[in-house]
């Protein structure tokens, strides 16, 4: 049962990623004498939702890292070179809620695209990842062991964001 399987570790993924997010803002409220938690107005909002808002009440800005710069001759202008491993604070959001998006397709609907929230947008995504398959002419999540990894290491980026920030922001 690969498809399962990959689905579980996905779901997995995301309640580890939840599960340490609180931990780490429970942190957060002891040393910075935060008079609430992060799920401070109890609202239905995501989890991302909530910890953006909380780090930003917290004063802990996650920064995106420094372009690398590299130096031509003659003139010696600085030019900016593409680096793949660059991690932009947009692009971590947005690629973290997308996983979010697919968990909740899974768990939700039974990895069945068409009866997720907005299937338009989930069948364009899992499309660009190759992580869709189709069943009787029905969209599916068939999530990868490769996208699986993709997953660990974006939140691996995203807790190596927000620790930096955290070590970096005095009390």
């Amino acid at each position: 049962f690969p498809r399962f399987l990959n689905y579980s570790f996905l779901v997995s993924a995301c309640s580890i990623f939840e599960y340490q997010l609180k931990r780490i803002c429970d942190v957060i409220k002891d040393e910075h004498k935060m008079p609430f938690g992060w799920d401070m107005d109890n609202s239905k909002v995501s989890t991302l939702v909530k910890i953006k808002r909380y780090l930003k009440l917290a004063a802990i800005p996650l920064a995106d890292d420094p372009p690398r710069i590299e130096l031509r001759p003659p003139d010696f202008q600085p030019t900016e070179v593409f680096d793949e491993s660059r991690v932009i604070i947009k692009v971590l959001w947005e690629s973290l809620n997308d996983y979010f998006t697919i968990r909740n397709c899974i768990v939700h609907d039974n990895g069945v695209i068409n009866e997720a929230r907005n299937p338009a947008k989930v069948i364009k995504y899992a499309t660009r990842k190759e992580i869709i398959s189709y069943d009787h002419g029905q969209p599916e999540m068939s999530i990868t062991p490769e996208y699986n990894i993709e997953v660990c290491n974006t939140m691996e980026k995203f807790f190596e964001k927000m620790m930096s920030a955290y070590y970096s922001t005095p009390l």
